[in-house]
């Protein structure tokens, strides 16, 4: 049986075509419509890479015609021309077989992409001579064909973009552009147009050297005679933010126009980079410099301190002056509203280059940026130079960040400041007449209206009653009768005022007593003023002046020794007596029923010392511990409980009903049964340290009674029941036990209840009274009873 077989359809071009005859579009020399290998459609227009014998018989650089079968297979193209074909016709089928073809598959895929440049000669330019062209070309292998695309220059005014569609190109020497002709360093001829190649991608690079097997050169830098680009660039980073005005928009439209491309701006290039660079940046977020405006030299000029805020969403400038008070200057603190700025070296605008906004002018090109302000240089605006001297830390760290810029250090502008400042005379109060006090007749020289001195009434009330009492002699003889003179200096603390007394001596021709009426006295600083004496000028040892005579400090009694230390005095009779008649007082003037009275100062039931104490200091009374401790102890009746209960109050609030006090009279003298330990002697000492001991145990006991009462409290406003609670504060324990660590923890965590560590050991002592419980920890009913005891 016959093998069957498929029918083969031949296609060959048997026409004689002139050499470089450009043939329709969609066919070539190598396209075969009956057996190609795909359907895609070819769009050359120029010549085939394949050469064609002209009309004198030239078949040196002939490749004949493909024959294809039905399955796009290439037959040999002996079958196609018989054996009769020339040497010529063998050798160039030899050339053709001795190649390495790319697949098909590949060819398809594959773009080589080129970087070159050409130039173009200038003759009637003032700026240029040459202007460089930067082109991309992409080489299409899969039919040959080159497709040419110029880069985009700032306003350059020439339509750019694809400047070679995809084609063919045709070498003037004969043939068409092929990859053979294309590499870094080459220079190829498109259309008259010189194309110089300087660089490729890499994978084009890849592509020659691995595929087709040729060596690549290194990249080639770019012509440095390109004097349109160099322009363009310097006037870019000279004006970083110089944009096209809007009377020359209308232009730029009718440019595009003229390209054809159907791509017409609708909006002005300046009014797309502002909306930009508004989104780009935060809303008010803004570069802030301090600088100076000096304008003394006009005759109501001053030193002007401003700071300088520029707004980055903008481009928009606001001076701010930095006014001290006092300086004589009403009104706005503000020079200058926020607004673009025009830069001082800009020409004159056209009309239209400003207009009027919320703002106020906004400027579209030749405006202060960012690049024109930096510290330690000058800038002049609206008239004004103002000298840039410090900047804050956002604007040194934006200046890092975006621009790659460290600003100046902080310009010392002290001198500046110091220049031309004039100081005020020194006035001296005239000396004293001796009418009156010094201190008040000063009063009338340093105001019209005649006020009495101040009162220092906090002093007076810690000071009151220290008196510093030295025994002296005179320093500096101006009689030999002075010698063997003792004196008395007495320092008063609460008013500073000094008092001499000499003693009486028999025989010595001289009368004692008062030396020198007690006053305030002045002494004589180095620099000629003269400021009151102070308690820390006297001093054992020391010399002071008074009077036009020096004496000498030689002694000092142990009661002002204890002064000068800081030790705590003895108590005194007289002391607590008029402290029982001024806590009566104290409660009639500020309440009217006792039970209010002894609420707001006991509302843990009980009055502790430290109670009474802090009820004096809120009245603005002082007492020390140990005097509140005498209190409570005269109050409780010497009970040894260490607080005032209340049945004792109701009879401090109603003197009828008292035995310690007269009911005609409210005085100290009226105050007895006074019980006083002074602590100077070993019994008083004895004493006041257990009385101490109890109002320190009565003070403990109210502030676990008041703790006690803040447990339960936050125990019932939490949600579940008491043994929920309980789990919570043991930590979910196994075997429901609450120890004192976790009691402890759980005041913190759980109960958010803010106690001191003092106060925590007392509710822990309450609630753990004997080692046992302390081991083992508080079962649930241990702690129900706790809580259940308030």
């Amino acid at each position: 049986m016959a093998q069957r077989t498929i029918a083969r359809k031949d296609f060959q071009f048997s026409g004689t075509l002139g050499k470089e005859l450009p043939v329709g579009i969609g066919a070539n020399f190598n396209d075969d419509p009956i057996c190609r290998r795909n359907l895609r459609k070819s769009h050359t227009t120029g010549a085939s890479d394949v050469q064609h014998p002209d009309d004198a018989g030239d078949v040196s650089n002939f490749v004949p015609e493909a024959r294809y079968d039905a399955l796009g297979t290439m037959v040999s193209t002996s079958q196609a021309y018989g054996s009769g074909a020339s040497g010529a016709h063998l050798k160039a089928r030899a050339t053709l077989e001795q190649r390495d073809p790319v697949p098909p598959h590949k060819a398809d895929e594959t773009v080589l992409r080129f970087l070159g440049y050409y130039s173009e000669p200038i003759p009637e330019s003032p700026d240029e001579s040459v202007r460089v062209h930067k082109v991309a070309l992409l080489f299409h292998c899969v039919d040959a064909t080159v497709l040419l695309r110029e880069a985009a220059q700032v306003n350059s005014g020439l339509p750019q973009g694809v400047v070679l569609k995809r084609q063919t190109v045709p070498k003037p020497a004969g043939g068409t552009v092929s990859v053979l002709d294309l590499n870094i360093g080459a220079a190829v001829d498109i259309f008259g147009k010189k194309v110089n190649i300087v660089d490729c991608s890499d994978s084009t690079r890849d592509y020659l050297q691995n595929v087709c097997g040729r060596a690549v050169p290194d990249r080639i830098p770019w012509p440095a005679d390109d004097t349109y680009n160099a322009a363009v660039s310097k006037k870019l980073q000279t004006h970083p933010r110089r944009q096209l005005p809007t009377n020359d928009f209308d232009h730029k439209r009718a440019l595009e126009a003229m390209r054809g491309s159907g791509v017409i701006s609708k909006h002005a290039p300046d009014d797309v980079r502002t909306a930009q660079q508004f989104l780009r940046n935060r809303i008010n977020e803004h570069l802030q410099f301090a600088a100076f405006w000096d304008d003394r030299g006009r005759l109501s000029g001053d030193l002007r301190l401003v700071v300088i805020r520029y707004y980055l969403e903008n481009d928009t400038i606001e001076i701010v002056e930095n006014r001290e008070e006092n300086s004589g200057r009403e009104g706005a603190n503000k020079l200058l509203c926020r607004q673009r700025v025009s830069h001082p070296h800009a020409p004159n605008k056209p009309p239209g280059a400003v207009q009027q906004n919320t703002f106020g002018l906004l400027v579209k090109s030749d405006f202060l940026t960012f690049d024109d302000l930096a510290v330690g240089t000058s800038i002049r605006i609206a008239g004004n130079t103002y000298t840039i001297y410090d900047a804050d830390s956002f604007t040194r760290k934006w200046y890092e960040e975006n621009r790659s810029v460290k600003l100046n250090d902080t310009v010392d502008i002290s001198s500046v400041v110091a220049k031309g400042t004039v100081k005020p005379p020194t006035h001296f109060p005239p000396p004293h007449i001796g009418f009156g006090s010094e201190e008040d007749s000063l009063r009338s020289c340093k105001s019209l209206l005649l006020k009495p001195p101040p009162i220092d009434t906090a002093k007076q009330q810690r000071e009151a009653g220290k008196v510093m009492i030295f025994r002296a002699s005179l320093h500096k003889l101006q009689q030999p009768e002075d010698a063997g003179r003792e004196f008395v200096v007495c320092f008063h603390r609460a008013s500073d005022e000094v008092e001499i007394t000499e003693r009486q001596l028999r025989n010595s021709g001289i009368v004692g007593g008062k030396f020198l009426a007690k006053g305030r006295h002045l002494k004589h600083l180095p620099d000629g003023r003269q400021v009151p004496y102070e308690a820390s000028d006297f001093c054992v040892g020391g010399v002071v002046q008074i009077a036009g005579r020096t004496f000498r400090l030689d002694s000092i009694d142990e009661r002002s020794r204890r002064i000068v230390a800081g030790e705590v005095d003895d108590i005194s009779e007289s002391r607590v007596k008029t402290l029982v008649v001024a806590f009566r007082e104290l409660l009639n003037s500020k309440f009217y029923r006792a039970h209010e009275a002894y609420r707001a100062i006991a509302p843990e039931g009980s009055l502790t010392a430290v109670q009474l104490r802090q009820f004096f200091e809120r009245s603005a009374s002082d007492i020390t511990e140990e005097e509140a401790n005498h209190l409570v102890h005269y109050f409780s009746s010497g009970d040894g409980s260490g607080r005032i209960s209340y049945d004792r109050f109701l009879k401090i609030m109603d003197p009828g009903n008292t035995a310690n006090l007269d009911e005609a009279s409210n005085s100290t003298r009226s105050v007895k049964g006074v019980a006083v330990f002074p602590r100077s002697s070993t019994e008083g000492a004895a004493h006041a340290k257990a009385l101490q001991a109890t109002c320190d145990a009565a003070a403990d006991e109210a502030t676990t009674r008041r703790l006690h009462k803040s447990l339960a409290s936050k125990l019932l406003q939490r949600r579940g029941t008491l043994q929920e609670a309980f789990r919570m504060l043991a930590g979910h324990a196994p075997n429901a036990r609450l120890k004192p660590n976790q009691m402890s923890r759980s005041l913190d965590e759980v109960l958010r209840l803010s106690v001191s560590d003092r106060e925590r050991n007392l509710l822990l002592a309450a609630m753990y009274t004997n080692d046992s419980q302390r081991e083992r920890g508080l079962d649930f009913r241990e702690f129900s009873d706790f809580v259940d005891a308030v």
